[in-house]
Parts: C-alpha cells; sequence; structure tokens
C-alpha cells in the first residue's frame, strides 16, 4: 500500500511540475512573487499545433477550455 502512494505522489508532481513548466500566453507576464512562481492570471496555454487553437487551463485539476475571440470563434492567434 505504501507503493501506491509513493507512486501516486510521484504522477501527481510530475504533473504539477509539467504543469507550472508549460508555456505562457505572452499577454499574461508573470510576476515574481518571493519564492520565483506566480503570475497575472495563472492560466496556462495550451496550442493544437495542427488546427492553430489555443486552449486554456487555471490549474492542474481544471479541463481544457477553449480560447475564444470577442465574437465567440475559437482563438487561432490571429
Amino acid at each position: 500500500m505504501d507503493f501506491f502512494f509513493t507512486v501516486a505522489g510521484f504522477v501527481l508532481f510530475i504533473e504539477a511540475l509539467g504543469f507550472y513548466l508549460s508555456h505562457r500566453d505572452t499577454t499574461d507576464k508573470p510576476k515574481k512573487s518571493r519564492w520565483g512562481i506566480g503570475g497575472e492570471s495563472g492560466l496556462r496555454v495550451y496550442i493544437d499545433h495542427k488546427t492553430g487553437v489555443h486552449y486554456v487551463k487555471s490549474s492542474i485539476f481544471d479541463k481544457l477550455q477553449v480560447r475564444l475571440n470577442a465574437d465567440g470563434t475559437p482563438y487561432t492567434g490571429e
């Protein structure tokens, strides 16, 4: 049982590290805190390079949400 919790903790750590190191949007300039982490909104931007559609995610437990233009269409960087 201890092995299971060790592996589960390691997997969560790797997921959190990957989430933190993912790319930020250029409009979301990080404001460094005392510990060197943080940002204006905390949103992470993911790009589907096949379609060009941008997705945002606010936490490790959140689902990807399509980033929308003002007119409600998916944002593709144009």
